[in-house]
């Protein structure tokens, strides 16, 4: 199994801390949040990892050469930034089939599981997915615009949603379908699947997951990761 680690984004949102170091050197407790990912992907049979690069990345690099975790460890450096998907049509010489991971997530998904189940179905790109609840602090009002009156209050309500991990399997025959040299992500591709009909599948997580690109979701983390 190989997977290829988005670690290029200028992680804006988690300022100040990346604006010295890039959002995968970003400490939980001691370590940085890439380390514990590539263990967390390695304790699933991930032999081989490509890391995408940008944004300071010689300082990923550096760290990474000094880790001793026996895995193959390569690096593909965008010359300018292209998103989430357009990093992986630079990549030569890919597997059937990949694992696709930002650089700044902490799961306790089964990578091994999704994958199998993405292979053994023959999907050209599968989506890990979780849900997400989101609460309204103010009470929400439902009116009559035609009769100026309130018809339904409800108190701070909360609504569950379908959200995307930033986890991914795909199919290699899937990258003719990426456009070269582009910015381009992954919501325009599953967009133009879905408009062309291409199946796009999803794996249900279950578990825990944390995105850690706003500074909320950072002292989440911390917290949780004791």
């Amino acid at each position: 199994m190989l997977a290829i680690i988005l670690a290029g984004g200028k992680g804006t949102r988690l300022k100040p801390y990346t604006v010295t170091i890039p959002k995968p050197l970003v400490p939980i407790r001691n370590k940085p949040i890439i380390e514990l990912l590539l263990y967390n992907l390695k304790q699933h049979n991930v032999k081989e990892f490509i890391i995408c690069i940008n944004y300071l990345g010689t300082y990923i690099k550096s760290f990474l050469s000094t880790l001793k975790i026996k895995v193959k460890i390569n690096f593909s450096e965008e010359k300018k930034y292209l998103g989430t998907v357009g990093p992986i049509k630079l990549i030569k010489n890919l597997p059937k089939n990949f694992i696709i991971c930002n650089g700044d997530i902490l799961t306790n998904l089964n990578f091994k599981k999704m994958f199998s189940y993405h292979v053994h179905n023959n999907n050209l790109l599968t989506v890990c997915i979780t849900t997400r609840v989101v609460k309204i602090d103010y009470g929400l009002l439902t009116v009559s615009k035609k009769l100026k009156r309130i018809e339904n209050f409800q108190e701070k309500p909360e609504q569950k949603y379908l959200v995307s991990m930033g986890v991914y399997a795909m199919n290699k025959r899937l990258l003719n379908k990426i456009p070269s040299n582009k910015f381009y992500g992954f919501d325009k591709l599953i967009k133009f699947c879905i408009k062309e009909n291409i199946p796009v599948n999803y794996f249900l997580h279950t578990g825990k997951w944390i995105d850690i690109g706003r500074n909320e979701d950072y002292e989440v983390a911390n917290n949780l990761h004791q």
